[in-house]
């Protein structure tokens, strides 16, 4: 708990996990969008926050998730 962190990152970030039957749309971005922040060494730095592909990740899965609403609200009419 009180341990000093080591400065530099892991070699290889935890990855998400992705069942076997694969990802809805909505998952699929979301994963998309933690893999990439996971990974990138920009997105890591909470003074530095996410960057531009981060950014474009994170508006594409807002996409998904609204669009999943919509069919989801729809549906019921």
């Amino acid at each position: 708990m009180g341990e000093p962190r080591p400065d530099t990152p892991a070699a290889d970030p935890p990855r998400p996990a992705v069942s076997v039957a694969g990802l809805t749309p909505m998952q699929q971005a979301y994963s998309d969008y933690a893999s990439h922040a996971l990974g990138c060494v920009s997105c890591r730095d909470i003074d530095a926050g996410p960057c531009g592909v981060a950014e474009a990740l994170w508006q594409a899965y807002r996409r998904e998730s609204d669009d999943a609403y919509r069919r989801l609200s729809s549906s019921g009419q």
